[in-house]
């Protein structure tokens, strides 16, 4: 028999002689614990941030740039993010879009 596997079959009969079979359980159920519900903290952790940093993304309607920042106004073409959120649209979409009309080039 391998010495290693008696020895930790000794080892393991003096701690449950002592300490009963409540540590056995205690421990297990530690074990459990950091291998099952520390990942689980880790990616609430990390949807938490990522929904943090989300909030503070601005897009520009108008030129379309993409920044994170509290200004009020776009870096790159200037126009105010204040009046550009509040600009009404109508609620008929088809007067929104532009229609275009393909053309074949000779």
């Amino acid at each position: 028999m391998n010495k290693s596997l008696i020895t930790y079959s000794i080892i393991s009969f003096i701690i449950i002689f002592f300490f009963g079979f409540n540590f056995l359980f205690s421990l297990l159920g530690n074990i459990l614990i950091i291998l099952f519900l520390t990942p689980i903290l880790l990616v609430v952790i990390a949807f938490l941030t990522i929904n943090s940093f989300k909030s503070k993304f601005k897009v520009c309607t108008n030129c379309g740039t993409t920044m994170i920042s509290d200004n009020e106004s776009c870096l790159y073409c200037g126009s105010n993010f204040s009046e550009i959120d509040n600009k009404k649209y109508s609620e008929d979409a088809s007067s929104e879009t532009i229609e275009i009309e393909a053309e074949e080039i000779n």
